[in-house]
């Protein structure tokens, strides 16, 4: 599965958050962001500004960063990996090895999700249901029947 097949299934069940190496050329995103190795980043059709494209130079969209837009522009080469999140929950994460990734973070990429994904296999898992109270409705009387 390509980057964009990837990212198109992860968008169909909600956000997605991107993490991006700023670095590579081509990356357009607010100032204080750039240089960053692994600036994590959420994109979703759904946001207020309907402006996402994704096409075969990368994805574009409009983002708030505290409170101001800015055009992020996100050449495929400088995406390093997603999480696929629903309804809260992430459901997958996807690491897209290749030449594109920095050997400088390969290592810390292996060592930084061994922790999620332990935590993927917790939320994956059933959960045990706990035996049910027993509940009941009764009838509260109102201000006028107490009166009485």
């Amino acid at each position: 599965m390509t980057f964009e097949e990837t990212i198109r299934a992860g968008l169909e069940r909600g956000p997605v958050l991107l993490i991006v190496d700023t670095r590579k050329p081509g990356v357009e995103v607010p100032a204080e962001f750039r240089n960053e190795v692994n600036l994590k980043l959420r994109i979703s059709p759904r946001f207020a500004l309907q402006d996402l494209l994704i096409g075969p130079a990368g994805i574009c969209q409009t983002l708030s960063f505290a409170g101001t837009s800015f055009v992020v522009v996100l050449p495929w080469d400088s995406l390093l990996g997603c999480i696929f999140e629903h309804k809260g929950e992430v459901t997958a994460i996807h690491i897209f090895h290749g030449p594109h990734m920095p050997v400088e973070i390969q290592q810390r990429f292996a060592e930084a999700l061994i922790s999620p994904c332990a935590s993927l296999a917790k939320i994956a898992a059933p959960v045990p249901t706990a035996e049910k109270s027993k509940s009941f409705l009764r009838l509260v009387p109102s201000n006028e029947e107490q009166n009485d």
